[in-house]
């Protein structure tokens, strides 16, 4: 099963669309972003299946949540960035 992060620049932006998926049962972690990210300043993220990758991008689209980067979870724990279109 594939994992995705979601960089967020604020614990409060990653809580509130996590609280959006909360309803509909999706597994959603709400984390610091890892180390081996380079994000400037504190960033939190949320963890989530790769199913609701498109999901997770239009409701912080619809709700203007701007999402400071996307990475896919690789076996060894390393990440790959996903490019945002």
């Amino acid at each position: 099963m594939n994992y995705y992060i979601a960089v967020f620049s604020s614990i409060t932006l990653a809580n509130k669309l996590k609280k959006h998926f909360q309803y509909d049962g999706s597994f959603m972690a709400l984390m610091h972003a890892p180390t081996s990210i380079p994000m400037n300043g504190c960033a939190y993220c949320l963890r989530f299946r790769e199913e609701k990758l498109n999901d997770v991008m239009e409701a912080a689209n619809r709700f203007d949540i701007p999402i400071k980067a996307i990475y896919r979870e690789m076996p060894n724990h390393a990440y790959q960035e996903y490019r945002i279109s």
